[in-house]
């Protein structure tokens, strides 16, 4: 897969759960198994701002040549997603999650950290 059609899919979903935790954080809260009260919901949001705008970096610069600037983007995607996935895995640790719900999460952080360092060993060449 070239890297701007991993940038692209990252963007898409991004996008689409971010939109999701944004603007229906306790569709998400079900899915994830977790009480819905008013204060997660607004953390729920406030994640969703932010995975959005990560998806919004990923589709401006997914056509971006330039090997700093690509290797900004793919470390910062690097850093979100394994802060992430770790975040999930304490999550599960700790019994706030479950394991299979959580199965798409753990996938796309997985999906997101390994190609960009696929991509990041690419640049070094």
């Amino acid at each position: 897969m070239k890297r701007p059609v991993f940038l692209l899919i990252t963007a898409l979903a991004s996008f689409a759960f971010g939109a999701l935790l944004f603007f229906k954080p306790a569709i998400v809260a079900e899915w994830m198994g977790i009480d819905a009260r008013s204060q997660l919901l607004v953390v729920l949001r406030g994640m969703g701002g932010f995975i959005i705008g990560s998806g919004a970096i990923n589709l401006y610069l997914r056509n971006q040549y330039n090997a700093e600037v690509m290797r900004a983007l793919l470390l910062t995607n690097l850093i979100t997603h394994t802060f992430g996935l770790c975040a999930v895995i304490w999550g599960i640790v700790d019994g706030v999650f479950i394991l299979e719900k959580m199965a798409a999460a753990i996938l796309m952080h997985l999906f997101v950290s390994i190609g960009s360092i696929v991509y990041l060993m690419q640049l070094r060449k």
